[in-house]
């Protein structure tokens, strides 16, 4: 990975979004789905990984109160997955929320429960940077989906 930029052109963000998050299927699997966050990144803080001109990584966040936000959406395509890009998105995004006076990140992912490799690694690199589990919410999303809230302390 090359570097790390906020990204501020509104029309970059969606396309950025989409493209990422079809090379994800076994997270980002729901047309619908992924073709609603990518149209809602436009209002988000987002951060962009790049490898050279590419694409290849971006976080977006959601600022809930003066304490707390959430890590919206996280996405690595698989060839830059497992080399740091991900724990430098993440490392971006709470340094700007520390600047802003934010305590609380918080995320939402698939729970414990479900054994899926994919997942079972997501939960695994979020603890690694330093998220623990507040609460399983097994039907915020649907039975199949359980979601997992996870949290982390920036001060």
């Amino acid at each position: 990975m090359d570097g790390i930029r906020i990204a501020e052109q509104t029309e970059k963000k969606t396309e950025i979004v989409a493209k990422i998050m079809s090379q994800l299927k076994d997270w980002f699997g729901l047309p619908d789905v992924n073709a609603r966050l990518a149209a809602e990144a436009v209002g988000k803080p987002m951060w962009v990984a790049y490898r050279g001109a590419k694409p290849v990584g971006f976080v977006t966040l959601v600022i809930a109160n003066q304490w707390s936000a959430e890590l919206d959406v996280l996405g690595v395509i698989p060839e830059e997955q497992r080399k740091g890009t991900g724990a430098r998105l993440i490392a971006v995004a709470e340094e700007y929320l520390k600047q802003k006076g934010v305590h609380y990140l918080a995320l939402k992912t698939i729970a414990d429960s479900d054994t899926h490799e994919g997942f079972v690694h997501t939960r695994a690199f979020y603890r690694k940077v330093g998220f623990v589990s507040l609460m399983d919410l097994p039907t915020l999303w649907n039975a199949e989906n359980p979601c997992l809230v996870m949290v982390k302390y920036l001060k």
